[in-house]
């Protein structure tokens, strides 16, 4: 089985949508978190992942995280989901859209639901700043680094990966796929 590292997996039983490459079947699932209240496999710190050895999994799946951190700090999360990742591994993402968000706020229509979430309706603000019903009572769910298809496509580069793909996802998400070399 291949090993997929999975970032900010949430609480147990709450799984997010698993792209059809990641089905259960053939990977090993590594729950990592750096709330222990969620009860992850691993408790950690997505910039650093001192618990991971270098170069030890097959993939790494990030699904809204990575703009909740600072712009410098999510770059480093990005070099060490390389860092792990063995040679030819791949790294798959999900973030916001704040270009769409920022188009809904510049129209005046920054408080209305832009979509429906499992967790309620989302708005602009929410997307460009955090989902405001999270944010009040845990400062991990404020949004601080905003991603667009291009800012992504450069992040992505500058973190060293090869054979990358940026596009716009299901409408409100930007979706980065990544390699790292497998001469590596």
């Amino acid at each position: 089985m291949k090993k997929l590292l999975h970032i900010g997996c949430g609480g147990a039983g709450r799984e997010q949508v698993m792209l059809e490459d990641f089905r259960r079947e053939e990977w090993d699932h590594l729950r990592v978190d750096i709330d222990s209240n969620v009860l992850p496999d691993v408790v950690d710190d997505m910039r650093t992942l001192v618990t991971v050895e270098d170069s030890s999994v097959d993939g790494v799946y990030s699904s809204h995280n990575l703009e909740h951190l600072h712009p410098n700090d999510s770059l480093k999360a990005m070099q060490t989901f390389l860092r792990v990742l063995k040679p030819g591994g791949i790294f798959f993402a999900v973030v916001p859209d704040v270009q769409i968000a920022c188009e809904w706020i510049a129209r005046g229509d920054g408080l209305k639901t832009i979509y429906q979430s499992a967790a309620g309706p989302i708005t602009p603000i929410d997307m460009v700043y955090g989902y405001r019903p999270f944010t009040f009572d845990n400062p991990f769910q404020m949004h601080r680094m905003g991603f667009t298809v291009a800012i992504m496509d450069w992040m992505i580069r500058e973190a060293g990966f090869t054979q990358c793909k940026v596009q716009n996802g299901s409408g409100f998400d930007v979706w980065a796929y990544g390699e790292k070399n497998a001469d590596s």
